[in-house]
């Protein structure tokens, strides 16, 4: 399966997903709130967004059939997982890597190192380079 061109929205959605996947599972998965928060949250992220909740679910509704985003129910409300790592076939490293450049924009491999270390934690900064 060949994959479309995603929106910046759409990668923010998938970033944000991995995100808090990775750092508030509590919580995980987001109700469509906490995701339209994610992807307007003012820190760690470049370039800002003010995304309504309307642009974040038609972003979930165009991600659900690659499978990108897998709805689930058992709630009062819908909640929102990620299924990047399987959909592209990559390892998790590369998935933390995908998630910080779709968070924080084009960077460094040291930048990358010390901008996912939440996310994964990067022996050095050569096995960033591996992993890119």
């Amino acid at each position: 399966m060949t994959l479309p061109v995603l929106s910046p929205l759409e990668t923010r959605v998938l970033g944000v997903l991995i995100e808090k996947e990775r750092t508030v599972p509590d919580t995980y998965p987001l109700s469509l709130n906490a995701l339209t928060a994610g992807c307007n949250q003012k820190n760690n992220r470049d370039p800002l967004m003010a995304a309504s909740e309307a642009e974040v679910q038609a972003a979930v509704d165009r991600l659900r059939p690659l499978s990108l985003v897998i709805e689930s129910s058992g709630s009062r409300v819908m909640r929102y997982s990620q299924n990047v790592q399987r959909v592209l076939k990559v390892p998790s490293e590369a998935v933390a890597l995908l998630a910080t450049l779709w968070l924080r924009g084009p960077q460094t491999a040291a930048e990358l190192r010390s901008a996912s270390e939440r996310l994964h934690r990067f022996a050095d900064v050569s096995s960033v380079e591996g992993y890119l």
